[in-house]
């Protein structure tokens, strides 16, 4: 109600000083419908296939430039300008997928 970004798939994040990256630990223990784990690699395989120029939203996946696993359970996405409203975009247009289903 108050307009607050809270986490759920994400435990945590952090903001670089650039205002650039966004570095977010994600919630261990997450399964997707069909029993996959949630991970960075869940994000990564996401973000790629979502900047495909074939995909009806590659908008909202553009917002960023590069995804990097730092290990299992931590993803770091960074863009190429600030962009105060990252979160929200990223909450609102990025639905994580099972890498197997893509």
């Amino acid at each position: 109600d108050s307009g607050e970004i809270v986490p759920a798939l994400a435990e945590s994040w952090e903001v670089s000083e650039d205002g650039l990256s966004f570095t977010f630990k994600l919630r261990q223990g997450v399964k997707f419908h069909n029993g996959e784990d949630f991970t960075a690699e869940s994000v990564v395989a996401t973000w790629e296939t979502g900047k495909d120029p074939k995909n009806d939203y590659t908008d909202s996946y553009l917002r960023v430039s590069s995804v990097e696993v730092i290990d299992d359970f931590t993803v770091k996405l960074t863009s190429e300008t600030p962009n105060p409203v990252f979160l929200t975009e990223v909450a609102a247009g990025w639905g994580i997928v099972p890498p197997a289903y893509i």
